[in-house]
C-alpha cells in the first residue's frame, strides 16, 4: 500500500476511535508519561488503547481483526491493501499488537522507535491531539 494511502487510514482510524469517544481527546502529556516530550511505543500503546480503535474495528469480539473487519473499519472507501503489511505473522488476522505496531510505525517517520510531537502532528487535521 502506498504509504500515504496508510497514513491517511491510520489517520482516519484514529480519527474514528476520537469520534467514537470524544471525551476521550486528549493532549500529549496525557500520554508522555515521563514527560521526555517523545512516546515510547508503550506509552503509544497505552493513549491508543484508551481511544479503543482496535475494540471499535474488532467487530465479533474475537480480539483479532480480520482483514474482513479492517476493510469495514474503513467503511470499504479505502484500499485495504495495507493489512498483509501490518499482519506480521501471515495468519490474516490482526492482533491488538500488530494492529498498534503498524500504526505506531506510521507515525514513526525516522523509525527511531520514539515519536516525537512533530511527528504526530503530520496528522494534525485528526484532533488526535
Amino acid at each position: 500500500m502506498p504509504k500515504q494511502l496508510f497514513n491517511l487510514a491510520a489517520s482516519t482510524a484514529i480519527a474514528l476511535g476520537l469520534a467514537a469517544a470524544p471525551a476521550l481527546a486528549q493532549e500529549w502529556s496525557d500520554w508522555d508519561e515521563d514527560g521526555d516530550s517523545a512516546l515510547s511505543e508503550e506509552e503509544f500503546d497505552a493513549g491508543f488503547g484508551e481511544i479503543e480503535v482496535f475494540d471499535e474495528w474488532d467487530e465479533n469480539d474475537d480480539e483479532l481483526v480480520s482483514e474482513f473487519e479492517y476493510s469495514t473499519g474503513f467503511e470499504n472507501d479505502y484500499d485495504a491493501g495495507g493489512f498483509a503489511e501490518a499482519d506480521a505473522d501471515a495468519d490474516a488476522q490482526l492482533t491488538e499488537d500488530e494492529f498498534g505496531d503498524a500504526v505506531f510505525g506510521e507515525y514513526d517517520q525516522d523509525d527511531s522507535g520514539v515519536l516525537e510531537e512533530e511527528e504526530a502532528s503530520v496528522f494534525g487535521d485528526d484532533d488526535w491531539f
